[in-house]
């Protein structure tokens, strides 16, 4: 399977520039802000090795994407790399879709039940 380069790179590249954001936001504190972004690296780094070979790549879930790029590359993805997605998921879900009260701050429910800092 060939793959397209170019196409790789722009999302790669994309993919960089999320990754270095979320890097800030995580310096600054904004907790939030660096799980969306680190999600959405992910799924743009996943998204673009799809496109790259010419494979479809549509949804959020860096899991999922990560099993379709491993059909379409014909290789098995390593259990740990799709629990990182999966745990990805988690952070990025609550980040992407829960509203705030009118006097609160969004903030992260972390997989052992408590708040990460706001």
């Amino acid at each position: 399977m060939l793959l397209d380069e170019l196409e790789y790179g722009r999302w790669l590249e994309a993919a960089r520039r999320t990754l270095e954001s979320a890097g800030g936001d995580l310096g600054r504190g904004d907790y939030d802000w660096a799980c969306f972004k680190a999600q959405q690296a992910a799924e743009l780094a996943v998204k673009g090795l799809l496109h790259g070979v010419g494979a479809h790549a549509y949804g959020h879930s860096v899991a999922l994407l990560l099993e379709r790029a491993g059909e379409a590359l014909g290789l098995a993805v390593p259990g740990d790399v799709l629990e990182c997605g999966k745990l990805l998921g988690k952070y990025y879900i609550p980040t992407a879709t829960r509203m705030p009260g009118p006097r609160e701050r969004p903030t992260i429910i972390t997989l052992r039940g408590r708040r990460a800092r706001p």
